[in-house]
């Protein structure tokens, strides 16, 4: 299966897994809704921005130091209720919601010792006697103050709105034996079937407590598997009908002109509880219990505290277990919950998780990942598609905070799940690529080490399509090399001895070759086969191989005296250098090949190396490298020459850094091509003991003989290799 079939079924896989993660997330508190709670605590602690506090609430706690001050423990008795509703309702509160329920009757031995002895006295007669009188009268005056049920009652009916809270215990709770069945529910509008949370049976205090409440409203807590508290349900289903929470009844209650519209939204929102978006427990007025039941008539703090305000009381004594953690802060009272959804249906400052919000969230996720699967099936490097994950997460959490700042609860984990997936799906695919191109490219190092520079084994690993079977026209710059009289010198020599003077005198050449990144094509004996410009293109590759052989040359004159030490012979070894086009590539089967070079530019290279004997050199350099040569001062041109298997003459040139030597050079074979015989002579024979000038001082007695007369070519035709 193809590399590019293998990454289309990787891409629908991957989008596959996340249609399903999307489909698995849509469903409530499943696991992967789990995943989003992190996000949604990090975006409301610092990512968005933080609300303002609320003004219409205040908070009553009673604290330990209220507990303290009034030498009661919690609950408190109904005494400092009553005591409490009467201070509070002087300041004209909007309403007073307490967060608790009172299950049982208040303790009544007074009541019950003072109601025997009137019992008495009526039955005996004497309550009909002065002093019987003002007993019964004294006696009902002890009942009525030491009934706490009766004057809690009394001032709730004095006092503003006031609502009691409504719990939901389990069937096994030893609550349900004492508490008692709403009779004042607190309704909101809707069918309560359709509400997120269900009580089969609310039961909240004693029918004379109720029934002395404008109301109860729920206490109910919604937990998340963690034990935070992020959504509030506002309402919840009883058989009665759906029954308020406590922030719900205290946000109606005080905004009267807008309860309708306020009690629709709660009844909403209860159909899929929102998360609240939550004020720090220090945005909101909170005032001391102890200090409401010690202030002073008319209390300036007390009138702005409450005037006009909903007054919402609870606990927040050590080890009443009414602490709870929300989503911004841990360990703080429970009300402070109520007084967030409070604040939520006032101004509607709330993270919404109705369907139709996550649906929008998990279609923008599947749709996103879409694009990215196809963009990083594309990629071909882990750098990028950690670049392009990184992006996506980035970009993903940007337009997650866009919606939440508008209110809407973003399903968030789905897209950096399948992003995760593909993406690490795709590293795992690259990193096994990666590692089968590591494992090409060892081979190729180590089958290219000793022929190619590595340089350009680097290259041809990045470009591995230049090493298939096949050939290409390209212009390089064939070089031959091979030592002089080798087989003479074989002959004198032990094999070991031998072996070790070839492996030497190659190995040193080899390594200047590789060095200016040449190519070796093959060793042929004592003969070094190379090339230069291929199977990397060189601009250059004139010069380097000309650089190289006159390296080689000064690398073997200086390697001698070693050798003779060693009682070694003396190592003569001739380059031919020619450039031009040829075909260069794999040329063999398919099972087995060599990198080599084919045409007349390689034969003629061929032919100069050994033409070297004709002019006594050691390198002889074809027309086209001298040409191209960018440093043409150190070419000496030595004659036309006609190879044997050639048609034509060609300039050749040697290799010549003494620039005396060039210029007297030049003006003898001007003279010797003028057919000025008695000058060339002359020219050929102020160089000294110079081996060319030697061959054409020995070469001029025959031209003198035997001019070659007008139209000569000057070519000199080489009849043997």
């Amino acid at each position: 299966m193809g590399s590019a079939r293998r990454e289309q079924l990787l891409v629908v896989a991957v989008l596959l897994t996340v249609a399903l993660l999307a489909w698995v997330r849509a469903q409530p508190d499943s696991a992967l809704e789990r995943l989003d709670f992190p996000f949604w605590d990090a975006a409301q602690q610092k990512l968005l921005p933080e609300l303002p506090p609320e003004e219409g609430i205040t908070l009553v706690l009673v604290d330990d130091e209220s507990l303290v001050r009034m030498g009661e423990r919690w609950p408190l008795g109904r005494q400092s209720w009553g005591a409490f509703l009467d201070v509070v309702n002087v300041y004209q509160p909007s309403s007073v919601i307490l967060d608790v329920w009172f299950e049982t009757e208040a303790p009544t031995e007074e009541v019950d010792l003072a109601e025997e002895v009137l019992d008495r006295l009526e039955m005996t007669g004497l309550a009909e006697a002065p002093m019987g009188g003002a007993m019964v009268r004294w006696l009902d005056t002890v009942m009525m103050d030491k009934n706490a049920d009766r004057r809690f009652v009394m001032s709730m009916a004095k006092s503003g709105p006031v609502v009691l809270g409504v719990a939901c215990p389990s069937q096994d709770s030893d609550t349900l034996k004492t508490g008692s069945e709403l009779v004042t529910p607190f309704l909101v509008p809707g069918d309560p079937a359709s509400m997120a949370i269900q009580c089969s049976r609310p039961v909240g205090s004693i029918q004379a407590l109720a029934l002395g409440a404008t109301g109860e409203a729920g206490l109910l807590a919604r937990f998340d598997s963690d034990g935070v508290i992020r959504r509030y349900p506002f309402a919840f289903g009883t058989p009665q009908g759906p029954v308020a929470m406590l922030g719900t009844a205290a946000a109606t209650l005080t905004f009267k002109d807008r309860s309708e519209s306020l009690m629709k939204q709660a009844a909403e929102w209860a159909k899929h509880p929102p998360l609240l978006r939550y004020r720090r427990t220090g945005s909101f007025t909170t005032v001391r219990f102890s200090d409401v039941l010690e202030a002073p008539a008319g209390s300036e703090p007390l009138r702005k505290a409450f005037e006009g305000r909903a007054v919402l009381v609870g606990v927040s004594a050590l080890g009443t277990e009414d602490a709870r953690t929300t989503a911004i802060e841990a360990d703080i009272p429970g009300m402070f919950v109520h007084a967030n959804a409070f604040a939520a249906l006032n101004t509607g400052d709330v993270l919404r998780t109705d369907p139709e919000s996550q649906r929008l969230a998990l279609w923008s996720a599947w749709l996103l990942l879409a694009l990215l699967g196809l963009l990083n099936s594309r990629l071909s490097s882990g750098s990028m598609v950690v670049g392009v994950t990184t992006a996506a997460l980035v970009g993903w959490t940007a337009l997650a905070l866009s919606r939440m700042s508008a209110g809407h609860a973003f399903a968030f984990s789905v897209l950096p799940l399948g992003v995760l997936a593909w993406s690490g799906t795709k590293l795992l695919y690259l990193y096994l690529q990666n590692q089968n191109a590591r494992r090409q490219a060892s081979e190729t190092r180590k089958a290219f080490a000793h022929y190619l520079a590595p340089a350009v084994v680097e290259q041809l690993i990045e470009n591995p399509d230049s090493l298939r079977l096949g050939g290409e026209r390209k212009v390089i710059t064939a070089f031959f090399s091979d030592i002089a009289g080798f087989t003479t010198i074989s002959e004198s020599m032990d094999p070991a001895e031998l072996s070790e003077l070839l492996n030497d005198a190659l190995g040193g050449m080899t390594e200047i070759i590789l060095d200016e990144g040449g190519t070796i094509d093959k060793y042929i004996g004592d003969a070094i086969v190379a090339m230069f410009g291929a199977p990397i293109a060189q601009p250059d590759h004139v010069d380097r191989s000309i650089r190289a052989a006159a390296r080689c040359q000064e690398w073997l004159t200086a390697q001698q005296p070693r050798w003779t030490a060693r009682g070694w012979p003396e190592i003569v070894n001739r380059i031919g250098l020619n450039t031009g086009p040829a075909t260069v590539g794999n040329m063999g089967s398919a099972q087995r090949f060599d990198y080599t070079m084919l045409g007349d530019t390689v034969n003629l290279a061929a032919r100069l190396e050994g033409a070297n004997k004709a002019f006594g050199t050691l390198i002889l350099i074809g027309p086209k490298t001298a040409e191209m040569a960018t440093d043409q001062d150190n070419l000496r041109e030595l004659d036309l020459l006609q190879v044997k298997g050639k048609t034509e003459g060609v300039r050749v040139f040697t290799h010549c850094t003494d620039a005396d030597v060039r210029a007297q050079s030049e003006a003898a074979l001007a003279a010797y091509r003028a057919q000025d015989w008695d000058k060339a002579v002359e020219a050929f024979t102020a160089l000294g003991d110079d081996p060319t000038a030697r061959i054409f001082l020995d070469r001029i007695p025959a031209m003198r003989a035997n001019p070659p007369g007008e139209g000569w070519d000057g070519v000199y035709r080489l009849t043997t290799k």
